[in-house]
Formats: C-alpha cells, sequence, structure tokens
C-alpha cells in the first residue's frame, strides 16, 4: 500500500506546541499574557522555551521539504546540488525559496500562500474542561476560568473549516497532530491523580471521534513524558515523585490501548501513537549520547546562571529543560527531528500545489477567490489588533470587505496601508520589497495599473532626479 499524501497538518496541544499564541493573548481584552504567563522577560520568540518550538521546526522542515522537492523535479537537482545553489545565490533556486514559508504568524504557517499548518496550540490547555470547577485554591480556580481547552481549540478549527470551505479531499490529506493532558495533572489540579488522568484521556478521544464525524482521518497523538524527571519533581519528595511517574505511566499505557481500539473502531482511519516517553526518558538517562550536560539534567536554565548573557542570547548549551517543566529550544529540536524521522515514510509529505495543481491555481487566479482570502487575512489581523491592549485606538483606513484588487494594492503601497502590506504579503501575492510573487493574471493586472497611475511621483524623469540632487 502507498503512503498516504499528507499536504495538511492541524497542530492541537498546550504549551508545547504553542508558537506564541498565549503572549499575543490578552486576558479580558487588556492585560497581555505575555506578562501574566513571564514570557516577555524570559522567552525570546513567545515560546515556552529558549527558541523555537517543536511545531516550528517540523513545520519548517516540512516547508523545506517541500522546496526539495519542487526544485529537484524541476530542475533535476538532489538536496546537495539545491544548497549549494542557495549558497551561491542561483536565481532560479532562490526564487523557490525566499518567501516560500514563514513562522511570524502563531496561527498559521503558508506554504507559497496556502495554510499548510493550521495550530490550535495554547499554553495552560486542558483537554478536560474544568471551568466553573470549585478549587480549594484560588489560583488553581483562576486557571481552570481562563485557560483552553480541546473542545474550544475543536471548535475553532471547525469554524476555519467552515468559513474556507475546506473540502473532504483537504480533509483527506490533513495530519492532525495532538498533544494535551499535562496541564490536567499538574496545572489545573493540585497533583496528578488517575481520576484527572482519566478525565484527559477521555476528551483526547472524543476529539478524534468528533474529528472523524468532520471528514478527517489521519491522527497522531503525543503522549506524556514521564513529568518525574522534569525540575518541578526533582525538588519534591520521593513520594511525589513515585506519584507522579505513575500517573504519567498509566496514562501513556492507556493512550496507547485508546489508540489500538480507535483502530478498530475506525478501520479507514490511520490513529498512531507517538511515543515521546521514550525518548524523554532515553535523553534523561544518557544525556552525553545525546549532546546534553549530565550536570543539568535536572537544572531549569530560567534562572541559572548561564542564563544571562552580556550579549542577549539564550543559547542555553547542554540543558534538557528550559523551566521546571518545558523542554529547552535544543530538545523541541530533537523531538522534531525524531518525529520527522518516525512518519517520514509512513505518509507521503507533499506540497499543496501537488495535489490538483490546475485547480488550485484556476481558483486562486480569480478576483472573488483573491478577494475573498485578502477580506479573510485582512480580518483576522484587525480582530488581533482590536482585542490588544490599546484596541478601541485601531480601525481600519481602507474598507476592506468592498476594495478592488487595485485599491488593496494602492492602500498597501502607496498609502502607507501597513496591515494591508502585511496582510497581502503573507497571502503571498507579493514578497517584502513589493515585488509580485503570486503569478496569476488579476493581480498583475491590478499592480500594473496602481503602477502606471502613480507612475509620475513615483518615477519622476531622469532629468528631474538629477536637478533635484544638484
Amino acid at each position: 500500500m502507498s503512503p498516504e499524501k499528507i499536504s495538511y497538518f492541524v497542530l492541537m496541544g498546550d504549551s508545547l506546541t504553542d508558537r506564541g499564541t498565549i503572549a499575543n493573548k490578552y486576558l479580558w481584552g487588556c492585560i497581555p499574557m505575555s506578562w501574566i504567563t513571564g514570557l516577555d522577560k524570559k522567552s525570546p520568540d513567545g515560546r515556552f522555551t529558549n527558541g523555537y518550538a517543536w511545531s516550528d521546526h517540523l513545520s519548517a522542515g516540512i516547508a523545506e521539504d517541500f522546496i526539495i522537492k519542487e526544485v529537484g523535479k524541476e530542475y533535476k537537482m538532489d538536496a546537495t546540488d539545491i544548497s549549494d545553489a542557495v549558497i551561491a545565490h542561483d536565481s532560479k533556486v532562490r526564487a523557490h525559496v525566499q518567501d516560500s514559508y514563514d513562522l511570524d504568524d502563531d496561527l498559521v504557517v503558508r506554504y507559497k500562500g496556502v495554510d499548510f499548518v493550521r495550530n490550535y496550540s495554547e499554553g495552560g490547555l486542558s483537554a478536560h474542561d474544568y471551568s466553573w470547577v470549585p478549587s480549594s485554591s484560588l489560583s488553581r480556580f483562576f486557571n481552570r476560568m481562563v485557560v483552553s481547552t480541546l473542545e474550544e481549540m475543536r471548535e475553532k478549527m471547525i469554524k476555519y473549516d467552515e468559513t474556507h470551505q475546506v473540502s473532504d479531499t483537504q480533509k483527506k490529506s490533513t495530519l492532525v497532530i495532538e498533544w494535551s493532558g499535562a496541564n490536567d495533572l499538574i496545572t489545573v489540579n493540585e497533583r496528578p491523580t488517575i481520576g484527572e488522568a482519566k478525565k484527559a484521556l477521555k476528551a483526547r478521544v472524543e476529539n478524534v471521534e468528533e474529528l472523524i464525524k468532520k471528514g478527517y482521518s489521519n491522527f497522531i497523538l503525543f503522549n506524556l513524558p514521564d513529568l518525574s524527571f522534569t525540575p518541578m519533581y526533582q525538588q519534591k519528595s520521593e513520594y511525589e515523585r513515585d506519584n507522579a511517574q505513575s500517573c504519567s505511566l498509566y496514562f501513556n499505557e492507556r493512550l496507547r490501548i485508546a489508540c489500538n481500539e480507535l483502530k478498530i473502531r475506525y478501520p479507514n482511519c490511520s490513529i498512531e501513537c507517538f511515543d515521546i516517553n521514550s525518548l524523554f526518558t532515553d535523553i534523561i538517562q544518557h544525556p552525553l549520547k545525546w549532546g546534553f550536560d549530565p550536570e543539568k539534567v535536572s537544572t531549569p536554565y530560567y534562572g541559572s546562571e548561564d542564563f544571562y548573557n552580556e550579549n542577549g542570547s539564550s543559547p542555553a548549551k547542554g540543558y534538557i529543560f528550559w523551566d521546571t517543566i518545558h523542554p529547552s529550544a535544543d530538545m523541541h529540536a530533537l523531538l522534531a527531528h525524531h518525529f520527522y524521522l518516525k512518519y517520514q515514510f509512513k505518509y507521503n509529505f507533499i506540497a499543496p500545489d501537488f495535489l490538483g495543481e490546475s485547480q488550485r491555481k484556476e481558483a486562486s487566479s480569480t478576483i472573488s477567490e483573491l478577494r475573498r482570502q485578502f477580506i479573510q487575512e485582512y480580518g483576522t489581523r484587525l480582530a488581533k489588533d482590536k482585542n490588544s491592549f490599546f484596541g478601541s485606538l485601531y480601525r481600519s483606513n481602507i474598507d476592506y470587505k468592498n476594495a478592488s484588487l487595485e485599491e488593496i494594492f494602492r492602500h498597501a503601497l502607496y498609502e502607507k496601508g501597513y496591515r494591508t502590506r502585511a496582510s497581502i504579503t503573507h497571502l503571498n501575492w507579493i514578497d517584502k520589497k513589493g515585488n509580485i510573487t503570486l503569478k496569476v493574471p488579476p493581480l498583475e493586472t491590478a499592480k500594473m495599473v496602481v503602477e502606471a497611475k502613480e507612475g509620475i511621483r513615483r518615477d519622476p524623469p531622469e532629468e528631474e532626479r538629477i536637478s533635484k540632487r544638484i
């Protein structure tokens, strides 16, 4: 049987997968969550680590794999030839690589204008919904009230599908990767228990089944690392460590069984359980083998003497943990690498362009489709601005829901429409210098018309430029 073709990815989870979402969020519309979480002082990129998260590394790695396959097919080049061409600034290869993707948006990663990775992950997320559940601890009750849940993320995902009219074909070529449950054991509850593990497991299984009903069929569920190995529990009593370990192992065994049961119940679906715990355990027990410092195994990087560097960098060299519970950026990179190695042959990761390329280009080239993309992108950015601390000060200076392509280009390129420009750059209509990158006639024509109308003001005659310099 040939591997399932996968061109789209949906990531669901908590702080381990969060690409900056909680850092960009405002509590009650006015209090930055980056202050509450402390990310503004200890994280350079809004992630719960000292750099990029595993989800960033995976997204970038797959996008680069797309590029290599594309360029290799078109120019008959292998990966080494492509690397040499990039270093040599080969224009034909550079055109494929430059602005093909970026990691600036915490919610999506686009490959040549297509949302190929969607991220529904937030720091603090719990699998089970604990909101309004009483607690003897005021701080835990507050956490239960403000953290997101797996169900809420699923609702956002379904809303996106409806808004963007995601087809059944696209859903069949989407891999849903879900990793949650740790906060159910250590954040919204006083201590890990078997009872809370069961609730989290039930929520994760329900999430898969609900998404199967919506047409998704490819799933990978991560198990939990042994929580007793984290600095948080290494600082506690042996009793607490044993309890954390037994709950972690129970959780993982029941998740394995649940995945097997789901496979039997849904034989036409691909449902995998990724054993991250075995990797974590091996790294902690044999740190030198993996390039980590044995003396730093249980030491969090944040707060250590190595954390404060005069040059402002934060390499966390030799550290497994960033803080008392979250992995360092090196660990995140290692996790993404092992995930890719395990599944690169089970699935055929192929760029969205290769799935019905002619149909996608035809749809993208229509004016109505281009305007729909812009309205969605601009509206998302405007809503994010209005939900920020100074949200009441933000407004739109373009009638974005009714703007023509010419009006969009004029506002973006000549009227200081920063939000408009950011939107069409992210949609891959233009590059960062304002040059057309999505080669479709309606865009090229609209930009040409605007440039013609703006030509005198933008490009005065050569003799006029010379006289002004004199």
